[in-house]
């Protein structure tokens, strides 16, 4: 369900979404089922992605205390009020948590199991600390796996070296495939020790 809010109804009805003084003017979609991006804790937000649109909403902890929400984890997934505005989409209510996603301590084979992502090992072909981003080489033969360095910031991960073996959870996104889970698995193939990015095409 979607609803066209004005900044000056706010002001009449306590039931619509109190908008930011930047808003003039909000779209307010009900009910969309999202699963959680990535969530920093310490800072106090993070993003969701609603299933059926490529775009990422912002979600502030403010909005899980208010829906009595305590913990959340990588994959979790909520139904929320998402408003699109001037300043990108934001989860404006957090109506029900449907999956509490992987919580600190489990690993990539649980989030697999709770979410439906894929689970597979590979080998990292190139990581751009300057760039924060890199591309890994996965076991089954397909499409390489992007690796974003909000990936390894949560599992305290400072950065990855070519040659470096890796087991991971992977989504799917529209440019490809992205690992949402990574971890080192202590082990290097040397045929990609010397790879250099500048000459892929990726």
């Amino acid at each position: 369900m979607v609803i066209a809010i004005r900044k000056s109804d706010t002001k009449t009805d306590d039931n619509l979404v109190e908008l930011s003084a930047a808003d003039a003017d909000e779209i307010l979609e009900t009910d969309v089922e999202v699963k959680l991006k990535w969530f920093n804790q310490p800072k106090g937000f993070g993003f969701v992605v609603p299933n059926d649109k490529d775009v990422d909403a912002f979600l502030h902890i403010t909005t899980l205390q208010k829906a009595e929400i305590q913990n959340i984890g990588e994959g979790a997934v909520l139904i929320c009020d998402i408003g699109y505005g001037s300043k990108g989409a934001m989860v404006r209510a957090v109506k029900a948590m449907l999956d509490a996603g992987l919580m600190p301590g489990e690993n990539s084979e649980e989030l697999v199991q709770k979410s439906g992502f894929n689970g597979m090992e590979g080998t990292v072909k190139w990581y751009k600390p300057d760039k924060g981003f890199g591309f890994v080489i996965p076991d089954d033969g397909k499409k390489d796996v992007f690796v974003h360095k909000t990936c390894l910031e949560k599992h305290d991960i400072d950065s990855l070296i070519p040659g470096q073996r890796i087991k991971m959870a992977v989504k799917d996104v529209p440019k490809g495939r992205e690992a949402v889970t990574i971890e080192l698995t202590g082990s290097n193939d040397t045929t990609v020790i010397n790879f250099n990015p500048a000459n892929s095409a990726e």
